[in-house]
């Protein structure tokens, strides 16, 4: 089964959504064929007005803004709205609540870290509906925690290793107390050595 005509934008099955671009009578067909080969077909005709009659819409261009990342569990939309009435929607790994669902810069928490896609969509009337999307991702604050080996001597190196939950592609910005690094980059882990004496080791992560 299939249906064929003027700007078909999606079909299943026995339904098609179309979105004419054309005036005046636009003809549709409904194809089927059946278990032996033979095709059926049966027509269905619309008239489309012309742009700018009345009763007629104008389909809606929304902006639902930049994708983007946060290390919080709260975020303030913003999006670029256009013309008609529009929602929010989601979905996502967790709960989001808006604070004002059909405001475009409407601020949302969820109660999950993860990627969302949020949906803004609006409503023109007459059925003139067009939605888009923006993916922000709630990002746990990483955490700089960090081990290092004893040192029996002077002259031997410590292992320091991050143990945090940040992933190796954020900025790791090691401060080694005048150590001399011999292996370790980025996260690490990392062997340093220091001449005899005691040294603070520091680390931030963003």
């Amino acid at each position: 089964m299939s249906w064929s005509g003027n700007n078909i934008t999606s079909s299943n099955n026995n339904t098609a959504i179309a979105q004419p671009n054309v005036s005046g009578d636009v003809v549709y067909t409904f194809n089927v064929v059946d278990d032996f080969g033979c095709t059926y077909d049966t027509t269905v005709s619309v008239f489309v007005k012309p742009a700018g009659s009345i009763g007629c819409c104008s389909l809606p261009s929304p902006d639902a803004g930049t994708d983007d990342g946060i290390c919080s569990l709260s975020y303030q939309l913003n999006g670029t709205p256009s013309i008609g009435n529009g929602v929010w929607s989601y979905n996502g790994p967790g709960i989001a609540t808006f604070v004002d669902d059909s405001l475009i810069s409407s601020v949302v928490t969820v109660d999950t870290y993860g990627t969302y896609n949020f949906i803004w969509t609006e409503n023109n009337g007459f059925s003139c509906i067009v939605n888009d999307t923006v993916v922000i991702t709630f990002l746990s604050n990483p955490t700089s925690d960090f081990t290092t080996t004893f040192i029996p001597c002077n002259g031997d190196s410590s292992v320091i290793e991050y143990i945090g939950n940040a992933p190796s592609t954020s900025n790791y910005n090691w401060n080694f107390n005048g150590g001399s690094i011999l292996t370790g980059s980025g996260q690490g882990p990392y062997n340093v050595i220091w001449s005899a004496g005691t040294y603070n080791v520091s680390l931030y992560v963003e």
